[in-house]
């Protein structure tokens, strides 16, 4: 079976170890030092002192094996400044000991070995480079003092050559070195600048997927708190969403107790509210207006959270230490990221919202178009309306044709003692909306503004708001104002754009319901009234017939109450039309019907039965009820003069009148009666009533 190939044998390890060391130990300075010095001196001995070489390849074998010992791998020796001073101490007692058996002190040339020894020295640094420096000074200039015979000045100016070389030599290798050292430190901070940048794009590209995954969710911005903490450090961080006027706390990490709602007035944050630009404060204790939940915050980043030129809320990030620019890089970066997730959370809310409007939009335009009764059209709106927009009261303000009046036919919300209240045109919302043909918004509609009609109907007690936020909407159709949609609700609630753009598209289905049931009913009245006296035809009196003796029939005879019918017919009509025209006749007969409408109930019939011939039909009239109205109305036009051809004009009438005695007769048989009794009147010599 073949081994993992991750599990190297024994041996191979041992191997491997060994190259290391031998790697490690060829790039040793102080070994690299040590082979120059004890290579040249055993050259030197071997040139000149043959006698010397024993002491000399002692020395170099104890300096090789000091240096070995004393190598970065041994252990017992802690920190690196005792291990050098041990290491070249021992070069500069190898040296001390050839200068010694050599030759003369000072007169042969080993002195110069230890200027490498210096140089290494000055390399390691200055402190080393100072002892080391004046040791081998005085292991030099001592044996020229202790035995100053023998010497010439020849030897001790080179002694004193060598070692001022040795010293400048020193100067300029330390300088070196130094200018090394400081590139090296700036590279390495270059180097973990650009770890830690690396680290804040691969933050804020986190950031960025978070937010295109799941959107400025609550839960997200959470997890985008507890990312800065973790990947970049920062102590505490939070987040504020609002407008430039307020904003609350989002989400935060850090703080135990966090400030929950800042306006622009103070702080930091309100800086950055009213400016719209980054805030770095550096140094906390140096801003008037810095502002923590945190005593001990030192530098503070608030970055301001914008779409365009919409100001959606801030990040701010605060550190016990002080911050920097690349903080405010990686800050500014995050807003940037934030903002434009906020931005597009908005716009898909916002499009979801559209789209949830306008399929109630469709959903209204259903509901006012399912009927074409004229109440139920009117419920439809109102109704509708409070389901498109948030409302209090609403109130449909329509146009009676006949009258040229605008009053108040459907309303939800508000008391029905309202309903018919006339709305002229330039008061209240609707009357402003009607007269002005566009929509009227007032956020503070005050109860002195109100329609007088509608004052004079509210009970001195009741009691009402001082003021209200309303907005009234026009119906247009054709160019003609039909009346006024009119929405409030109570003061601090204003009406939005969005708001008015959907009362506009509401008032345009409306005004389309309306007027189609408007003319549907208009063309239904035409249909079932006498156009020249505004009565029912006789169309409508033969189907209201009908209707009616189908509901008596459902009933016992006992339960049916009593019908009573009139049949009225002008008397000597068609020669008055021969006398004094057409038009007097029209005159004549339409004063007549206004007589007829004056004298009847509510409850009812009166219709042009043809000609010159009038029906009433008075349910639960008993005969003398009958014939007291019959003998009214005949007495009233009796006395009623019209002009014609410049003199006046009486005109009489003759009735007959019959009353279902028993509950057994039909209501056309009851007209066939009366007509009985208005035959009989006739006869009778006219202007009379004959009840029969």
């Amino acid at each position: 079976m073949i081994a993992p190939a991750d599990r190297a044998s024994p041996r191979v390890l041992v191997d491997a170890a060994r190259r290391r060391d031998l790697s490690r130990l060829q790039n040793d300075p102080h070994i690299l030092v040590a082979v120059g010095i004890v290579g040249a001196s055993l050259a030197a001995g071997i040139v000149g002192h043959t006698r010397a070489m024993p002491v000399v390849v002692g020395a170099g074998l104890a300096l090789f094996v000091v240096q070995v010992m004393l190598s970065p791998r041994s252990e017992g020796l802690r920190g690196r400044s005792v291990r050098d001073t041990l290491r070249l101490a021992a070069a500069l007692a190898f040296v001390a000991i050839a200068n010694a058996v050599l030759g003369p002190p000072g007169q042969w040339p080993v002195p110069a070995l230890f200027v490498p020894i210096v140089a290494l020295a000055a390399a390691i640094g200055q402190r080393e480079a100072v002892w080391t420096t004046g040791l081998a000074t005085a292991l030099t200039a001592i044996p020229l003092i202790v035995i100053p015979q023998g010497h010439d000045p020849l030897t001790v100016e080179r002694a004193i050559g060598l070692f001022t070389a040795a010293g400048l030599m020193i100067v300029g290798t330390r300088r070196t070195v130094t200018a090394l050292e400081s590139a090296l430190a700036h590279a390495r901070r270059l180097i973990a600048e650009d770890r830690r940048r690396r680290a804040h794009l691969t933050a804020v590209d986190e950031v960025s997927r978070l937010l295109a995954r799941s959107g400025p969710t609550p839960e997200v911005l959470d997890e985008i708190m507890g990312l800065f903490e973790r990947r970049l450090g920062y102590q505490y961080v939070s987040i504020y969403l609002g407008s430039d006027k307020l904003v609350r706390l989002g989400a935060q990490v850090g703080y135990n107790n966090p400030i929950h709602e800042i306006d622009d007035s103070r702080g930091v944050t309100g800086r950055t509210m009213r400016t719209h630009e980054l805030q770095f404060i550096r140094d906390t204790s140096t801003d008037a207006d810095y502002w923590s939940a945190e005593s001990t915050i030192a530098s503070e980043i608030c970055a301001p959270l914008m779409a365009g030129e919409t100001f959606l809320g801030t990040i701010n990030v605060e550190s016990n230490s002080l911050l920097d620019n690349a903080d405010v890089a990686t800050v500014r970066l995050v807003a940037d990221r934030v903002a434009a997730a906020l931005a597009l959370a908005q716009e898909r809310a916002a499009l979801a919202d559209r789209a949830e409007t306008f399929r109630k939009l469709i959903g209204f335009a259903s509901s006012v178009t399912a009927t074409l009764d004229v109440d139920a059209v009117h419920s439809s709106v109102v109704d509708g309306v409070r389901g498109l927009v948030s409302a209090e009261i609403v109130t449909l303000t329509t146009l009676e044709l006949a009258t040229g009046r605008y009053a108040v036919r459907a309303a939800s919300g508000l008391d029905p003692k309202f309903l018919g209240t006339e709305i002229q045109v330039g008061e209240g919302l609707a009357g402003r909306a009607i007269r002005d043909r566009a929509i009227v918004v007032d956020d503070n509609w005050e109860r002195s503004r109100f329609p007088k009609a509608a004052l004079a109907r509210m009970k001195a007690d009741e009691e009402l708001p001082a003021a209200l936020a309303g907005v009234a909407v026009p119906l247009l159709r054709d160019n003609v104002v039909i009346g006024a949609l009119t929405i409030v609700r109570p003061v601090g609630q204003p009406f939005d754009i969005d708001e008015r753009e959907v009362l506009q598209l509401v008032a345009s289905q409306a005004a389309l319901a309306v007027s189609n049931a408007s003319l549907l009913a208009q063309v239904t009245e035409s249909s079932l009234r006498d156009p020249l006296t505004g009565l029912y035809n006789r169309r409508f009196l033969d189907a209201t017939l009908e209707r009616m003796d189908a509901a008596r029939t459902r009933l016992e005879v006992v339960d049916r109450q009593p019908v009573s019918a009139i049949l009225f017919d002008l008397d000597h009509f068609g020669d008055l039309n021969k006398r004094h025209g057409h038009q007097v006749g029209d005159v004549v007969l339409r004063g007549f019907a206004e007589i007829l409408r004056g004298r009847a109930r509510a409850a009812d019939i009166v219709a042009r039965y043809g000609g010159e011939e009038f029906v009433i039909l008075l349910e639960g009239a008993s005969r003398s009820q009958t014939v007291t109205v019959a003998e009214a109305i005949r007495e009233k036009f009796a006395s009623k003069r019209f002009e014609g051809a410049g003199e006046k004009i009486a005109v009489t009438v003759s009735a007959g009148c019959a009353t279902t005695d028993d509950g057994s007769e039909t209501l056309s048989e009851l007209l066939r009666i009366a007509d009985a009794g208005l035959a009989m009147a006739k006869r009778g010599g006219r202007d009379q009533v004959v009840a029969v």
